[in-house]
């Protein structure tokens, strides 16, 4: 590598490191039930429920609040779940009511896109996706960049 190229280099990372925190942060996006919580109506026999929301068992994963700690330090968070809206606020309301304010997006099921196949355990429960184009073309006015 020749002195330019290594100028270059040089003065990428120190733009980046002079770059406005809130501009250099990827955006995360995470999902609630299988990785802050697990969300049952039928919990395992051996475990004790954290707490009910809605005749479903709540199971905290262990270390969540020091996991969503990191998250929120090195990235801007978002939240996309499958769950109806009440169901979602409810549950981030009691999962993380001190930091649900840091978010950048909480969504819902609405957000989902819908197959036409149903789910293997519960047939009345249609298989959805989460589209993450629908992040970047701005479907949520709320998100503070630009379509």
């Amino acid at each position: 590598m020749d002195c330019n190229a290594i100028m270059k280099l040089t003065v990428g990372v120190i733009d980046a490191v002079n770059t406005p925190r809130h501009l250099k942060k990827k955006l995360l996006v995470l999902d609630v039930n299988g990785l802050l919580a697990c969300i049952t109506q039928s919990p395992p026999k051996n475990l004790k429920p954290d707490n009910f929301i809605r005749h479903q068992a709540i199971l905290k994963r262990p270390f969540y609040v020091e996991f969503l700690k990191f998250c929120f330090v090195h990235f801007e968070v978002g939240i996309w779940t499958s769950r109806n809206q009440k169901n979602t606020e409810e549950v981030i309301e009691y999962l993380m009511p001190n930091m649900k304010n840091k978010l950048l997006f909480c969504w819902d099921g609405s957000y989902c896109t819908a197959t036409h196949f149903m789910t293997l355990e519960n047939e009345k429960k249609p298989v959805v996706f989460k589209d993450l184009r629908k992040i970047w073309e701005h479907c949520d006015p709320n998100l503070p960049w630009e379509k």
